[in-house]
């Protein structure tokens, strides 16, 4: 009896035993991955380090290459688009000089000192690699004229005043503005006032177009909304229009009109409400063109 006992406690202790030792191998091996998986990973880190540091080194030749090589200095100026400003004047204004870095130069800079010169709409500015700088020009158009006293003030679509010169151009006149004449400068623009009224204006000229007078009107009157006047000095006529409404129909009237009194001197009124059965009609008499 006393046997069997010491027979199952030394199994016992054997068993006990084998598990201590496989515990302690579990531990030991889980020690050497853990060690193993640390150098890896100060091995990767190393290269990493390494990668960084040399493709930072790779940028920053580049950098220095670019700035300083002379493979990238301004050779070419080409100016596009430009009509009315010189390509002289636009490269005077662009602060931009030939053998300057191509990738130093003030983009915003350039774009706003060209800008400073009233016939200049917007501008694109593009660097054409390795040396050329390319400048695309939208311009401001002259489409009316203010005179005041022998100087005369060219004028866009839009209300902005290009130009002070003693030549007069062959574009209508706009009389009885609202703008003050101390306003009325170079880089300025007419008040709001007027410039909705010129928007009422670009829609009667785009409609004179389809009856062929657009070219042939020498002056228009702004004062009054409502009453829109144009003189077509060459024909003879001033036509009383009103306002910009039912314009399609006007210029069928007008058109009639002008053929039908041809020869004579006198104003055309097409300036009622055809909903009350107004009649447009032609008056004979003198005028001072």
């Amino acid at each position: 009896m006393s046997n069997k006992i010491k027979d199952k406690k030394k199994q016992k202790n054997e068993r006990i035993k084998k598990i201590n030792k496989k515990t302690t191998q579990n531990i030991n091996g889980k020690k050497q991955a853990d060690e193993k998986s640390a150098r890896i990973n100060k091995r990767q880190k190393i290269k990493n380090i390494i990668k960084w540091t040399t493709l930072i080194a790779i940028i920053i030749a580049i950098l220095t290459f670019i700035l300083i090589s002379d493979v990238f200095n301004i050779c070419n100026i080409e100016v596009i688009g430009n009509e009315q400003v010189s390509t002289e004047e636009i490269l005077s204004l662009s602060k931009v000089n030939l053998n300057d870095n191509i990738f130093l130069y003030n983009k915003i800079e350039t774009i706003n000192s060209i800008k400073q010169n009233p016939y200049i709409k917007s501008i694109t500015v593009k660097r054409k690699l390795p040396d050329k700088i390319q400048i695309e020009i939208q311009e401001r158009q002259k489409d009316y004229v203010i005179q005041l006293n022998d100087q005369y003030f060219y004028i866009d679509n839009q209300g902005y005043i290009l130009e002070k010169s003693m030549i007069k151009i062959d574009k209508p006149k706009l009389e009885g503005y609202a703008t003050d004449i101390e306003n009325i400068l170079p880089g300025d623009r007419l008040i709001k006032e007027d410039l909705e009224k010129l928007d009422d204006i670009l829609k009667i000229i785009k409609s004179s177009e389809e009856i062929e007078i657009n070219n042939k009107i020498t002056s228009i009157n702004i004062k009054n909304k409502n009453n829109y006047i144009l003189t077509l000095q060459e024909l003879k006529k001033v036509v009383y229009i009103g306002d910009s409404s039912n314009l399609a129909n006007k210029m069928l009237y007008i058109k009639a009109i002008i053929e039908k009194e041809n020869e004579k001197e006198g104003k055309i009124f097409v300036n009622g409400n055809f909903n009350n059965g107004f009649e447009p009609y032609f008056r004979e008499e003198q005028n001072n063109y």
